[in-house]
């Protein structure tokens, strides 16, 4: 099913999240795990994440389990956006 938003939703859902995330310190050198399906949630991630001035790391669900802990080894993403459905794919520690 697809989901339609207002610009001003989204803004509204943006600056909401975008605003959390600076409070638990993302900013500029800061990356920001981002483990969700294509979803108006993903959108509404990435740009608040961007909006906060961190960089995003798409981690894709349907990699493995390894190459998702070298990718957040790698990228030393301090956080990762996801859903509580997905939690089980993600890597030990993520």
């Amino acid at each position: 099913s697809q989901t339609q938003l207002s610009f001003r939703s989204l803004s509204e859902r943006v600056c909401r999240l975008a605003h959390h995330l600076r409070l638990l310190g993302v900013g500029p050198e800061v990356t920001v795990g981002v483990f969700l399906q294509r979803s108006d949630e993903l959108v509404t991630s990435l740009l608040a994440i961007l909006c906060a001035g961190g960089a995003y790391v798409p981690l894709d669900p349907a990699y493995p389990s390894e190459r998702l802990a070298l990718m957040l080894e790698d990228s030393r993403a301090g956080l990762v956006l996801s859903h509580s459905a997905l939690r089980d794919r993600l890597p030990p520690g993520a």
